[in-house]
């Protein structure tokens, strides 16, 4: 009888767990994919962005600099989504890594010296 009611309403029972572990454990701010994914873009915009070259050569690097790591992303989590035996874990992890409840975006830039 539990046990049919837990399947029921996994797909709740693992929103509540990512949201309780997100206030009560809370991860440093550069596992936030935001932050990752925004030095990711910077770094790629210093070797796309050159002042010497054309604005529409411009325009097309920019564009691929852009598409291309957000389609490597998500071709990455829809593949582990796919062959995954829990998809609804996978989906609280996503969550967990995605609930930010505090901001810290100087000690974020401070910890990623690796990117640098």
């Amino acid at each position: 009888m539990i046990l049919s009611v837990l399947q029921a309403h996994e797909g709740l029972l693992v929103f509540l767990g990512a949201v309780a572990l997100s206030q009560l454990l809370p991860l440093n701010s550069w596992y936030h994919p935001n932050s990752f994914l925004s030095h990711l873009f910077k770094n790629i915009a210093k070797r796309v962005y050159k002042k010497s070259h054309p604005a529409h050569q411009l325009m097309i690097s920019g564009t691929l600099a852009f598409v291309l790591p957000v389609a490597i992303i998500l071709a990455l989590i829809f593949g582990i989504k796919a062959f995954a035996l829990f998809p609804n874990w996978i989906d609280g992890l996503l969550l967990y890594l995605c609930l930010e409840t505090s901001s810290e975006p100087e000690k974020s830039t401070k910890s990623l010296v690796f990117w640098n």
